[in-house]
């Protein structure tokens, strides 16, 4: 999956976010972005998904909603100044940090937390994400979001982090 496709990281001071065109490329000093991506406001999802056709400004931006039990998923893809939409119905949330299969499913509306802290552990929260898209939701370093139409949202953190991910 390209990078670009993934959520934005959270980067703390004295790093921010580094840009090449409309694709994040991880957390930089400061001080090194005084060239092409100085100043660079980084492209952000439209807080409710858009309508498939509709015009976007982004060069390449993936925005993820999850708008369950009671809507559905969305992932839009903004690309050739065109959003592309697609849309799942709401279901169960795979939970499975092990291939074996032996996880365990979340329900409709929550998502999987996997907590990677020397070993793993894992269990359904109530998503903190539910006014906001999911691809832009996380905002602490010790987590990343993966979200899928038909898998539902997962984060994975190397830190457990209660709130918003009480288990």
């Amino acid at each position: 999956m390209p990078i670009c496709e993934m959520a934005l990281p959270h980067c703390e001071g004295p790093y921010v976010v580094s840009y090449a065109g409309n694709c994040w490329e991880g957390c930089v000093s400061q001080n090194e972005c005084a060239g092409a991506d100085a100043g660079v406001t980084p492209p952000t999802c439209p807080q409710t998904p858009p309508t498939n056709a509709s015009s976007c400004d982004s060069g390449s931006l993936t925005c993820f909603y999850d708008n369950c039990p009671s809507g559905s998923r969305t992932q839009a893809v903004c690309a050739g100044g065109n959003w592309t939409v697609e849309t799942a119905a709401c279901g169960t949330v795979t939970c499975d940090p092990d291939p074996s299969g032996f996880g365990r499913t979340c329900s409709s509306g929550q998502i999987c937390v996997i907590v990677n802290s020397g070993s793993s552990s894992f269990g359904c929260a109530s998503n903190p994400c539910t006014t906001s898209p999911v691809s832009q939701c996380t905002n602490m370093s010790t987590c990343s979001v993966h979200y899928s139409l038909t898998l539902g949202v997962t984060f994975i953190c190397s830190t457990f982090v209660c709130p918003p991910f009480c288990v």
